[in-house]
């Protein structure tokens, strides 16, 4: 069950950090 949760933290902070990267690219343009 903690792994669970561990992995499933990790995929949000990539999927957030990978959006927040395009945003940057974008003002940035």
């Amino acid at each position: 069950m903690i792994e669970e949760q561990t992995e499933n933290r990790r995929w949000y902070i990539i999927h957030a950090y990978s959006g927040q990267e395009d945003r940057v690219k974008k003002n940035l343009e």
